[in-house]
């Protein structure tokens, strides 16, 4: 391998995500982590919290771009849930709590 190259280039695709349902994810956050319950660890440039909207069901696998599927993650709960032993069961979690929050917004 030539020592110039880091790795091998790999092929992503790239999908459009709805800005309604992020914005409305967002604002339901409130600012905090819908999965550690934590505040935004801080505010952005825009002078909003900072949290990452995150799919329970992949997207990139034919999970749904709605509301219900979508939660909002502080940094370190968006990375546990994709990398972390545990991720499964805190997404399963976070599903559970967007469920939650949707039926409580109902009422």
């Amino acid at each position: 391998m030539d020592p110039q190259v880091a790795g091998t280039a790999s092929r992503r695709s790239l999908y459009r995500r709805s800005a309604p349902v992020r914005r409305y994810a967002l604002a339901q956050a409130a600012g905090i982590c819908e999965s550690c319950n934590q505040p935004a660890l801080f505010v952005t440039l825009r002078g909003e919290p900072y949290l990452e909207p995150h799919h329970t069901r992949r997207f990139s696998d034919g999970g749904p771009d709605d509301r219900r599927f979508v939660g909002v993650v502080c940094p370190g709960c968006h990375r546990e849930i994709h990398h972390g032993l545990h991720g499964p069961v805190k997404n399963e979690r976070l599903v559970e709590a967007i469920r939650q929050k949707e039926r409580d917004s109902d009422t």
